[in-house]
């Protein structure tokens, strides 16, 4: 590895002391730079005379040329102020240093202080490579030479002692590592498209890339080999996150990411009956120019049978169905007609008029497909289907996995029977009020009762679009929790436009009058508060908090919501606090051992009278105050740490500063 590539990895890991980021200054001048430790300087280059060096010293970053070389030391005439340089320009500093082979092609950060690691290193170490050790904090240790090197494993013998090095000279080690993607800037991830083999990269791959593939709830770390169009020889993985299920070397095939192009779709329910009404929502379509149609079912009224659903169905919407087979002209090369059934088309035994008349995706009673950017769940609601209907049935669990499994930026559940409603005919169906945020859906869609109406509940929109066709029903003069809207005037159909990151709705009555928009954001991560508005300060702090993997509850398949407007307990915030020193979001911090480190705690662990030391919080309250970082929660003191209490904000202001310099000991400076 060539002297400037290892040496961007040498400024991202930092060292003790002070070593602050690369600033670009002379380009093509620099020679050498040095990061400042506790015993003098780290170089890396040449520091001869005349050499042009670059000197990040606690605080500032100086550019200087070197005027005399001696043994260890250098005198450096400052020329360049790069940021706050302590220095004057234009005076001669003297400095001690110690030169770093600039050609290792292996540099690695211990995650604890011990000996082998685990190691967060900025590259694969294979054979004959050479390897820089430090502990986390940047320090380095030992040079050594790797002989061995298999799966996240590397035999070293270590050659030379820098600073402190805490293994014998000429010593054979085997250490674990990992190589952690935040720490590489060339790595691309690549994701498994829905349902194939191949990858979704963001751009082509290059041999001499390095790569994550996201394989499910696992990533692999690799090293591209060579590329031949759309197939990438790819070696040396290293197990990120998960259990990565790839060794050795692949052969991956992948796509370049393109841009999704805008997806539009209209959603009607409750339309099926041949008349003025359901001819004008037909025309409103028309207009409209939707890709496809969805419905929430109620297709065929009144009695769901092979005699009327042409009529009912096709009259008005075959150029949008295939295969089409009835009398009303041709229909659409590909589907793009996604009925959901309803409970009129039970009115004839089995709903086979329906089955017979659309060719649909699985088992056509519940199905999925993905157009463009959205992942659609198509549900059968009515009691009459085989695989139920309640929350833990088998079709609610293959909705649960859908979910879990998929990829899209957007996930929109649709059937008939409304979870949630004002009307007064039917009103809401308990039986469906399946925890759908929980399981990452986006959206969900219903009908049922003959009118409009937006509802959202745990901060998820549920929208009853029942107005299509059929006669109109009422509401109740006292609207449920969490009604928006509703409309009941007119019949019309909601509008839906997906572009980029957004999805926008508008409901349209048959004249093209707007009576309801809305807009929801993709996500997939599921963090309610009250407001539970979109526009808060807070929400892309905690969603980006949530993607990081910092805040672990704040997540689709978790029943805890991180709840941004709640207060958070001391327990809750050492957690984060620990991901966060560890630069780690699968930190788990080791078993208490010492009896050092006392943390009482009166409320959390009462809760469920666990035994002492095994409550969820422990080993994290533990290593923190270990570090240093959580100061009262040490023998010998007043005031106990209590988990479960909430922390204050001066509380966590000491212990926010202690990570933010990672340094357990810093002491804020008086303000001026």
């Amino acid at each position: 590895m060539k002297k400037w590539s290892i040496l961007a990895v040498f400024l991202a890991v930092g060292i003790a002391g002070g070593l602050v980021c690369l600033h670009t200054a002379r380009a093509g001048t620099t020679q050498a730079v040095c990061g400042e430790n506790s015993t003098g300087f780290l170089c890396l280059g040449t520091v001869a005379l005349n050499a042009h060096v670059q000197i990040e010293h606690n605080p500032g970053v100086c550019h200087a040329d070197v005027s005399q070389v001696g043994a260890g030391w250098v005198d450096l005439n400052i020329v360049e102020n790069l940021g706050s340089c302590p220095w004057g320009i234009g005076i001669t500093q003297r400095i001690d240093y110690t030169e770093v082979d600039p050609f290792t092609t292996g540099l690695c950060a211990a995650m604890t202080s011990s000996a082998v690691g685990p190691y967060y290193c900025t590259s694969a170490l294979p054979a004959n490579s050479d390897v820089l050790l430090s502990d986390r904090n940047g320090t380095f240790w030992c040079y050594g030479t790797v002989q061995t090197s298999s799966h996240g494993t590397a035999t070293i013998r270590t050659t030379t002692n820098l600073t402190s090095c805490p293994l014998p000279v000429n010593s054979v080690q085997t250490l674990a590592y990992q190589i952690p993607e935040q720490d590489s800037p060339a790595v691309l991830t690549c994701s498994l498209a829905m349902s194939t083999a191949r990858y979704i990269c963001p751009r082509v791959l290059q041999s001499a890339d390095h790569a994550a593939l996201v394989i499910g709830i696992n990533t692999c770390h690799g090293n591209v080999q060579s590329v031949n169009g759309g197939s990438a020889v790819v070696t040396d993985f290293e197990n990120v996150s998960g259990d990565c299920p790839l060794a050795g070397t692949a052969t991956i095939a992948y796509d370049v990411q393109a841009t999704p192009p805008p997806v539009r779709f209209a959603v009607i329910g409750d339309y099926g009956q041949a008349g003025q009404a359901e001819s004008d929502v037909a025309n409103l379509i028309r207009g409209q120019n939707v890709d496809f149609v969805i419905t929430t079912g109620d297709n065929n009224y009144d009695l769901g049978s092979a005699a009327t659903i042409d009529a009912n169905i096709g009259q008005y919407f075959h150029q949008y169905i295939a295969p089409y087979t009835g009398s009303y002209g041709a229909g659409a090369s590909t589907n793009r007609f996604f009925p959901t059934l309803g409970n009129h088309e039970y009115y004839t035994a089995g709903a086979v008029p329906y089955f017979n008349y659309f060719t649909l995706p699985g088992n056509e009673r519940y199905y999925d497909y993905v157009w463009g950017s959205v992942h659609f769940f198509a549900i059968n609601s009515d009691t009459n289907e085989p695989d139920g209907i309640t929350a833990t049935s088998v079709q609610a669990q293959w909705l649960r996995d859908k979910l879990a499994a998929s990829t899209a930026p957007f996930k929109i559940v649709y059937f008939h029977h409304a979870p949630y409603s004002s009307g007064t005919t039917h009103g809401s169906y308990l039986a469906l009020q399946w925890p759908f945020r929980d399981w990452g859906a986006d959206l969900v869609l219903v009908g049922h009762e003959h009118n409009y109406e937006r509802v959202v509940r745990d901060g998820l929109t549920y929208v009853v679009i029942g107005n299509c066709g059929k006669s109109l029903y009422p509401f109740a003069s006292t609207l449920i929790a969490g009604s928006q809207t509703h409309y009941n005037l007119d019949h019309g159909a909601l509008f839906g436009e997906v572009d980029g990151g957004v999805m926008n709705f508008v409901a349209l009555n048959r004249t093209g009058r707007e009576f309801d928009r809305f807009s929801i954001t993709s996500g997939g991560i599921f963090c309610p508060d009250i407001p539970k508005n979109l526009s808060d300060w807070f929400v892309n702090n905690v969603y980006e908090l949530a993607q990081l993997g910092v805040a672990k509850a704040c997540q689709p398949q978790d029943q805890r919501a991180f709840r941004p407007g709640d207060p958070i307990s001391r327990a809750e915030f050492a957690s984060m606090l620990l991901r966060v020193w560890y630069h780690d979001a699968n930190h788990v911090a080791p078993a208490a051992t010492s009896a050092s480190v006392t943390c009482p705690d009166s409320i959390l662990s009462n809760k469920a009278n666990p035994p002492a030391g095994t409550e969820w919080f422990f080993n994290n309250v533990y290593e923190l105050a270990q570090l240093g970082i959580a100061k009262a929660c040490q023998t010998g003191t007043s005031v106990a740490f209590r988990p479960g209490d909430n922390i204050t904000r001066a509380e966590a202001a000491g212990m926010l500063l202690r990570v933010w310099y990672h340094d357990a000991n810093h002491v804020a400076p008086s303000p001026l």
